[in-house]
């Protein structure tokens, strides 16, 4: 009887006879060990995906002749009726198109646009409702919280803009003196927007560093971070131009999330000396025995800080040293060493001033620990921190700061001696 080839139990196959010994080898999908069923539900799966691929796409697209995108969002709180109201700037279409083409408009380049609601979101769509085109949220250079909200607590604000899907995390927040929307009436003089100014300002902090200005995601994580109160830069319209241009030279101070004070000018530059993030800035000083005034440029400066527990408390060791460089000088007859010990005695004291009395300022005055020392000794002596986290607010109240501060004065500009008339 012929013997047969056995009957592959996962059905039929392909088989193939090689010429030179004769023999079959099954082939396909029961070669493989596959079964006619698993076969089709792979192709199943396989045009389950197909269909997938091809019905994806856009579904939330919009026309960007759609689109109105805001520069510049307000949020204030109108007492009277107890609702927010949220002011938008715009850049006018027509605007846009007349820079693209190199042309000048002849009108504002801005659009104002404001909504009122119990709630932000409600605001929100109050000021959709009033514009004809879709407010994008997407391209925000600036987003100001007035006054009266901050020092109600901006955590409301944090969190609705926090889940909105198209606001952007890095968008600059800033804190008004007075309500945000009176910043829009400020119309910037170099500048087509006020969207652009504060673009253009926070870019100068990586350069010079004195602009106290946070991200939305850096005041947030700040917030979020226990042992550091968060702070940001405060704006108000400057009133030294004419033209009409922004202020972020102040410091708004919070402690947790509600604005409890304002550092101003060289307060603002200390505040950020204590914190290590200043690049540049300018010490005048004045030499009562000669007459000599001088101004100092101070530039890398480095600070080394030091939180640790004390017999009585925790103590603070703040050191701070810098370059400085000789910018300006007036009433010397020659400059030579002794003048130069003495200039430099005399910027560190102001310095070492500035600083005193901007942290007795924060501890004794604002309450408020925006210089992350907690954070500090947290990471230091996180032992201590467990025992002291709970009452941290009163305990830092009672610290102690031990300041030194070292100036290195070694550039005197191109020329040496005064230029003097004969």
């Amino acid at each position: 009887m012929a013997s047969h080839p056995p009957r592959n139990p996962g059905g039929p196959s392909f088989l193939f006879r090689f010429p030179a010994g004769g023999r079959r080898i099954p082939v396909g999908p029961a070669g493989w060990g596959w079964s006619w069923r698993q076969m089709g539900r792979w192709l199943c799966l396989f045009l389950l995906l197909l269909f997938i691929i091809n019905l994806s796409g856009c579904w939330d697209r919009k026309d960007i002749e759609d689109l109105a995108f805001i520069q510049v969002l307000c949020v204030d709180w109108k007492e009277e009726d107890g609702s927010y109201q949220i002011t938008l700037e715009l850049p006018r279409p027509q605007e846009i198109r007349l820079a693209a083409e190199g042309g000048f408009g002849q009108g504002q380049t801005a659009l104002l646009v404001s909504g009122t609601g119990k709630s932000l979101s409600e605001a929100l769509a109050a000021a959709k409702a009033e514009f004809p085109r879709y407010l994008f949220l997407g391209h925000i250079n600036a987003l100001i919280v007035g006054e009266e909200v901050a020092r109600a607590g901006v955590e409301p604000v944090l969190d609705f803009f926090s889940r909105h899907p198209e606001f952007r995390l890095r968008t600059l927040l800033l804190v008004s003196r007075g309500p945000a929307r009176a910043i829009l009436a400020t119309r910037p003089g170099v500048e087509r927007n006020l969207g652009a100014v504060f673009d253009k300002e926070f870019r100068q902090r990586a350069l010079v560093s004195t602009i106290p200005a946070k991200m939305f995601y850096e005041f947030t994580e700040e917030l979020m971070e226990p042992g550091v109160d968060p702070h940001t830069a405060g704006v108000r319209p400057s009133k030294e131009t004419e033209a009409g241009s922004i202020n972020l030279e102040t410091v708004a101070l919070f402690r947790e999330d509600r604005l409890v004070g304002w550092l101003e000018r060289e307060e603002a530059m200390a505040f950020l000396w204590l914190r290590g993030e200043s690049a540049v800035s300018e010490v005048v000083v004045r030499d009562e025995a000669s007459g000599v005034k001088a101004t100092l440029e101070i530039y890398n400066p480095v600070r080394e800080l030091k939180v640790r527990p004390g017999p009585t408390g925790p103590l603070v060791d703040f050191k701070w040293r810098a370059m400085a460089r000789l910018k300006e000088m007036e009433g010397a007859e020659k400059f030579d060493l002794a003048l130069l010990e003495r200039l430099t005695d005399l910027a560190e004291e102001t310095i070492k001033s500035r600083l005193d009395r901007t942290f007795a300022r924060l501890q004794r005055e604002f309450h408020t620990d925006s210089l992350g020392l907690g954070q500090e000794l947290r990471r230091s002596s996180p032992r201590y921190w467990q025992e002291v986290a709970a009452n941290w607010s009163d305990v830092y109240g009672e610290l102690q700061l031990r300041s030194q501060v070292k100036v290195t004065l070694w550039q005197a500009g191109l020329s040496v001696d005064p230029i003097r008339a004969r």
